[in-house]
């Protein structure tokens, strides 16, 4: 027996009034997904599920995993975060030594993905230029939640950040992921590639570095024609 829990997922559940399997549960939620489509609207959730896949257009949340958040990130999601949790973020979700795209290199074509709205795009300004990085190099979308009162403050590095990122999203958003590869050692350098025809090289180091004879800047990308 199984019972949904966060509304996109399935876990088991042994109670006498939960009977239903997972194929039925399956198959009320596709179907319910199903009947908003029907309407002409778009079909999301929260933390995606690949079980689902057919029958959503968006995730929120799934690129920036519930275990790794800051506490009460979704209570408190247009606010700035300080530098403890910073460095938190930084460490456990946008850190070139554990980060790999899993997700998009077999569904990128399939889902947009959009980051959790407790860990959005400029939650943290001081290391926007990397989490904007990532959602170059993965293909995926930005999501900006702040207050009003620091809109002045965050205005021109998010207007820096969505231009970056959806001057390659234009291009990339609806092609599979065909490549992913470190190109350093220290995994500093990474490149990606989409329906084999673009590639994009992030520079996630301190200093220049080179590709197809473009000087790529520190935390900087180029987008190559294949």
């Amino acid at each position: 027996r199984f019972i949904d829990v966060y509304g996109n997922g399935i876990y088991p559940c042994f109670s006498e009034k939960h009977p239903l399997t997972a194929e039925d549960t399956l198959s009320v939620k596709r179907d319910a997904f199903a009947s908003i489509a029907k309407m002409g609207l778009i079909t999301g959730t929260e933390d995606g599920m690949e079980l689902l896949i057919n029958e959503l257009d968006y995730t929120e949340g799934l690129s920036t995993p519930i275990l790794f958040r800051t506490a009460e990130s979704g209570r408190r999601h247009p606010h700035i975060y300080d530098a403890e949790e910073t460095e938190h973020i930084k460490k456990n979700m946008f850190s070139t030594d554990t980060r790999v795209p899993l997700w998009e290199l077999v569904h990128h074509e399939d889902m947009l993905m959009f980051p959790y709205w407790g860990v959005s795009t400029a939650c943290c300004p001081e290391i926007i230029d990397r989490v904007t990085l990532y959602s170059v190099l993965f293909g995926t979308a930005p999501l900006y939640s702040f207050f009003v009162k620091n809109f002045k403050k965050l205005k021109d590095v998010i207007l820096e950040s969505y231009k970056k990122i959806t001057a390659v999203n234009e291009k990339t958003a609806l092609l599979p992921m065909t490549d992913f590869e470190y190109l350093t050692d220290d995994r500093k350098v990474q490149t990606t590639v989409f329906g084999n025809k673009y590639r994009i090289v992030a520079n996630f180091s301190d200093v220049e570095s080179f590709y197809g004879g473009k000087t790529i800047a520190p935390m900087d990308f180029v987008m190559l024609e294949e």
